[in-house]
């Protein structure tokens, strides 16, 4: 029989994981839930008669709830704790996953991704802030990534499942049954999460919030980090989350679950990258990281774009490489943590987190609208769309993330510093 010391020791090792993992689960189901539409994009035109510009206003009337509740959901997390608000944003997230698995309106699954996204948005800052609290400040990095990687395998799972289940016109039960898997997962939050083991970070948690916004937003370098954020995601935000599918069906001449299956792989990439960078931006430093993700993600999506049909192990292959590269995000979660004192953490990782986020949501409105166009010019009357348009408009994608690899030059170097 085992102790009785032992076993407090080791329930006092496994709750951390308990409360990281509770987080950790609805991010990784509510990210599923927010990509499901890149595998469905061919389903969602004919259910709702929509044009290319719709289905982008659609998937980005999520990410714009999640950016604007980015700054409040910091200043709720780091004022009231994570238990409340991500059992009760979970909650948000059910009801709006069924709402979206029942409706046949367009409009009324647009308020429906709102919803999502006002719920979704405490997610991953939630579970951030877990994990300060309850891990040791040395494994802070390695628990990002381990999120990110539970993110991103909702993702795949998003997009690889939800491909098969929109071609056998069988989409909107599994949706329903996930927003029953959440409506059950916010009850668990309630009960179980704790705020925090410590009162280290609770005790600084009464700043003005006058003073909160201006040890976060007066820091050139916490809007460096940001900027750069979102112009490292936004070729995954474009192409993995909304018209990655699509495009590879066009312009590789490939069928539209082998086109899912591989967007899907991008995520499995980012699955595998996310703790690795945090585990080797430990020993080599941020911003060796930050430069290296946006070098090799500039590189490896224009030759996803726009080198002609190649063969199916290839083109995985250099997607699954893109998502491993692009994982270098991590560390800039890590160093805006390492700028932020304690008390502002969540306000500052919910903008960094929002930021993103809205370069993304932009650049899909961008996209989707520059295809209307260019499409429009071609043909007076509407035809299915053409590989012509699809490359031209993912020039925006291009010069974002060389602009993402431009600004990580100018970051600075935080682990000697947090040192």
């Amino acid at each position: 029989m085992m102790p009785h010391s032992t076993q407090k020791n080791l329930i006092s090792q496994l709750i951390p994981w308990v409360m990281w993992g509770l987080g950790a689960t609805a991010f990784f189901i509510e990210y599923l839930i927010r990509v499901a539409p890149a595998a469905m994009v061919p389903s969602l035109m004919e259910s709702f008669s929509a044009t290319s510009l719709d289905i982008s206003a659609f998937a980005a009337f999520f990410l714009y709830a999640y950016v604007f509740m980015q700054i409040p959901v910091g200043l709720l997390v780091d004022r009231f704790g994570a238990r409340v608000c991500l059992g009760l944003s979970t909650a948000i997230c059910a009801v709006s996953t069924l709402i979206f698995a029942s409706t046949q309106d367009l409009f009324t699954a647009q308020v429906s991704r709102l919803l999502l996204g006002f719920g979704a948005a405490f997610a991953l800052v939630g579970t951030l802030k877990l994990a300060l609290v309850w891990f040791k400040p040395g494994s802070f990095s390695i628990i990002v990534g381990l999120t990110q990687t539970l993110g991103m395998i909702g993702g795949a799972t998003g997009v690889c499942v939800m491909g098969r289940l929109a071609e056998l016109e069988d989409w909107r039960i599994s949706i329903h049954l996930f927003g029953e898997v959440l409506a059950v997962l916010a009850v668990l939050i309630l009960l179980f999460v704790r705020n925090g083991s410590t009162t280290h970070l609770t005790a600084n948690t009464t700043l003005p919030l006058q003073q909160s916004f201006a040890l976060v937003f007066k820091k050139p370098e916490t809007w460096l980090i940001a900027i750069f954020t979102g112009l490292l995601y936004m070729p995954t935000a474009v192409i993995a989350e909304l018209w990655g599918g699509y495009y590879l069906m066009n312009t590789q001449e490939i069928p539209a679950t082998v086109a899912n299956d591989g967007i899907s792989i991008i995520f499995l990439g980012w699955a595998i990258g996310g703790p690795l960078s945090g585990f080797v931006s430990n020993r080599v430093g941020r911003k060796p990281i930050m430069i290296g993700s946006a070098f090799t993600s500039l590189l490896l999506i224009v030759s996803i774009l726009y080198l002609p049909p190649m063969p199916i192990p290839l083109l995985y292959g250099l997607l699954f490489t893109y998502g491993l590269c692009n994982s270098g995000m991590v560390a800039a979660y890590t160093a805006i943590a390492e700028l932020s004192p304690p008390a502002v953490a969540g306000i500052a990782l919910g903008f960094v987190n929002g930021m993103s986020v809205i370069i993304g949501a932009f650049c899909q409105q961008a996209v989707g609208a520059l295809i209307d166009w260019l499409h429009s010019q071609r043909y007076p009357v509407r035809i299915d769309i053409g590989p012509e348009e699809l490359k031209l408009a993912m020039v925006i994608v291009v010069i974002g993330i060389a602009l993402g690899f431009i600004a990580s030059l100018f970051t600075q170097e935080t682990l000697r510093k947090h040192a």
